[in-house]
């Protein structure tokens, strides 16, 4: 399987406990047959690690993921695999 390297922005996140919308950026690094099949083990992964953590968002008013750059690898080398953590952003 080929390595990929997925930097994932998200956006009109409702954390609890706020009531103003927040994004985020993080990577993840995922093994796939393509770069389409990492692209959807990426999101998958992340919206399990949200799902009861810290997003709230009312069903009328769902939250998007982008993918911002895809990059395949030779190896994983030193990444911490597949890779945790949020970089939270307010938005305007």
């Amino acid at each position: 399987m080929k390595k990929y390297r997925i930097l994932i922005n998200g956006k009109d996140f409702t954390l609890k406990g706020e009531n103003k919308k927040y994004g985020f950026y993080t990577t993840r690094y995922i093994e796939g047959h393509s770069e389409d099949e990492a692209t959807k083990k990426a999101l998958n992964l992340i919206r399990e690690e949200l799902k009861d953590k810290v997003v709230k968002n009312p069903a009328e008013n769902q939250p998007e993921m982008f993918v911002e750059e895809i990059v395949e690898l030779e190896s994983f080398e030193d990444a911490l695999v597949p890779g945790t953590g949020f970089t939270w952003h307010p938005q305007k």
